[in-house]
């Protein structure tokens, strides 16, 4: 099952960090975990000087919490890839492997670690994506 990448108009993301004026959306990415979608989601925003990180968890279709967070481009020093891990843990399907099979990033800036869930088809080019803006921070081009 593949979710289409959901672009959001500019200042309008799901997130508490939202997009700020000079600053513009790069690309957009959103995991999903679980059957029927009830599980946990992670959607991530890459602006040209942020990634905007929501992680979701559900308690039940209707009740959500999440956690929000922002990541200045210019302060990552380190990513890394934790390889394919299966989060799934749901009993009403035999897929063995439920929702998006999240591929997991390390985004570091200094001694803070920052995980993000990605679609594993995406995850490759998320990561180049970020390395992209990233140089592109640092050096100052925008």
């Amino acid at each position: 099952m593949t979710d289409p990448i959901q672009k959001q108009p500019v200042g309008q993301i799901e997130n508490t960090f939202g997009i700020v004026g000079g600053e513009s959306v790069q690309r957009t990415f959103e995991c999903r975990e679980g059957c029927s979608g009830c599980g946990p989601r992670t959607m991530t925003t890459l602006t040209d000087f942020r990634v905007i990180t929501r992680h979701e968890q559900s308690a039940g279709c209707f009740k959500k919490s999440h956690f929000d967070t922002t990541l200045f481009l210019k302060d990552l020093s380190v990513m890394g890839e934790a390889g394919m891990m299966n989060s799934c843990n749901c009993f009403t399907c035999d897929c063995g492997c439920c929702g998006d099979r999240p591929r997991h990033l390390q985004l570091y800036a200094g001694s803070i670690n920052i995980p993000v869930k990605f679609k594993k088809q995406e995850a490759e080019s998320a990561a180049s994506d970020i390395t992209s803006a990233a140089i592109k921070a640092k050096m100052g081009k925008h």
